[in-house]
């Protein structure tokens, strides 16, 4: 166990519409990916939030890199997990433009969308022993996701920038990049790394892991978060005990 919420304050940020069991959102129209990420200062303005250390996963890494990148000031580090830097290529274009057609003709999850964030959360050796946890996400994606929230974040976020222009070796915040050798954006990570700070971008391969590394292997993402806060100075002192934190997934 790890008492840092006695010492960190938390503040965790949804995208509109995505909460379990979210109404309905009025029209057709969903914030852009930079819109998505000037709600990260406007939450961190209603809650007094000065600097802070950012912790993203998938599409939410690339919301919080793309607000640090125009307040470097505000952020102290940033967690990056299973980013992604770069516009959809064809063929995950092509995947999520299958999966808007079905989901805006049916307004239900169709089975093509929930395999294919399933086959991008997950590695082939959590799909095949890991049941409990894959089950539970897929419950979560046919039960609680409300589709037409979804299909509208989709859209967005099929319709992304590329970062690459922007990403550079000045860039001040420390990072953390976290990827899993099955994630579906291995290279654009590898990439990233190559090409930041060497001093300030720090780089962590999982293996046996997808993109949501934190659920397939919850120890090892927990001990490498502290000891990177460690060395930013901060909870140092702090301990965990990782039997606390398995679900069956360190194996």
């Amino acid at each position: 166990r790890v008492r840092a919420l006695k010492i960190f304050s938390v503040v965790h940020i949804t995208a509109p519409g995505q909460e379990q069991d979210a109404a309905d959102l009025p029209g057709n129209q969903y914030p852009t990916m930079d819109q998505l990420a000037e709600i990260v200062g406007e939450v961190a303005d209603f809650h007094n939030v000065g600097r802070f250390v950012g912790f993203g996963v998938g599409a939410g890494a690339n919301v919080m890199l793309r607000y640090a990148l125009k307040n470097e000031k505000r952020v102290r580090a940033l967690v990056l997990s299973g980013i992604c830097t770069e516009a959809p290529g064809w063929y995950e274009w092509g995947l999520r433009k299958v999966s808007q057609l079905q989901l805006k003709a049916s307004g239900v999850m169709s089975q093509f969308t929930e395999r294919m964030l399933i086959e991008s959360y997950f590695c082939s050796k959590t799909l095949s022993e890991n049941l409990d946890l894959v089950n539970t996400y897929r419950k979560h994606l046919s039960t609680h996701l409300n589709v037409h929230n979804f299909t509208l974040f989709q859209g967005s976020y099929t319709a992304r920038r590329t970062l690459v222009p922007q990403l550079s070796p000045k860039f001040k915040p420390p990072i953390l990049l976290l990827a899993g050798n099955d994630s579906w954006h291995l290279e654009q990570i590898e990439d990233m790394n190559g090409s930041m700070d060497r001093s300030t971008c720090e780089y962590m391969k999982v293996y046996h892991a997808a993109d949501l590394i934190h659920e397939e292997h919850p120890n090892k993402i927990a001990e490498a978060f502290l000891l990177y806060l460690q060395g930013l100075g901060y909870g140092v002192g702090l301990t965990l005990e990782l039997s606390s934190l398995s679900r069956g997934a360190n194996k």
